[in-house]
């Protein structure tokens, strides 16, 4: 099975949207305890996850503050990794998006992944690879509503990367491409986490 991983990650890369305000959270939300045990962060455990199935590449965007805080934490789970400072917080999550794209080597699938979703599963990301779709995105889908994370051919990355303005709006962009769905059992793919009271649902214990 690692074999098969290796080999199908060979030409995919993993792109983490955590540039957000976190307004509503008060904190960081990249940077909220996933396992208060290990002391792993929602950001650590989602790299872990992608360094699990050997991704080419790790790119991971944050905005100036939290990467400060990253700094400030010594924390070194990036170290060998791309960091990118979206500066542009008024253009939202899709400029952190598009800058991502930017750095994606040529012809590589792309997992995007927002840092409030840290429930990822192994083979969930294997099932994706397995489905990956060369002319538009493939989704996994609970009870018919997409969730987290997608992946996108390097047609679309191509497109956000050079086409697509700054200000645009991801769903839109997408309208433009075929989407396969995957359909999966696990209803944390639709999680996002906004909230100390979200955030507490699910963490108390």
């Amino acid at each position: 099975m690692k074999k098969l991983i290796t080999n199908n990650c060979s030409l995919i890369t993993a792109v983490i949207t955590a540039a957000g305000k976190s307004e509503r959270m008060g904190f960081f939300k990249p940077f909220l305890i996933f396992d208060k045990e290990k002391n792993i962060t929602f950001l650590e455990e989602i790299v872990n996850k992608y360094e699990k199935i050997n991704c080419k590449k790790i790119i991971v965007i944050l905005n100036k503050k939290s990467f400060e805080y990253y700094q400030n934490q010594n924390f070194t789970f990036l170290n060998n990794h791309k960091i990118l400072i979206n500066n542009h917080l008024e253009y939202e999550r899709f400029y952190s998006v598009k800058i991502g794209m930017q750095n994606v080597p040529e012809n590589n699938y792309v997992f995007l992944q927002a840092a409030d979703n840290p429930f990822l599963e192994i083979s969930l990301l294997e099932k994706l690879i397995e489905n990956k779709f060369p002319n538009g995105y493939t989704i996994p889908s609970y009870k018919k509503k997409g969730g987290h994370p997608i992946l996108i051919s390097p047609k679309i990355v191509n497109h956000i990367a050079n086409n697509s303005p700054e200000n645009s709006n991801l769903k839109v962009v997408l309208q433009n491409f075929e989407r396969k769905y995957i359909n999966v059992q696990n209803k944390n793919i639709l999680l996002n986490i906004n909230t100390p009271e979200e955030y507490d649902k699910l963490f108390k214990n």
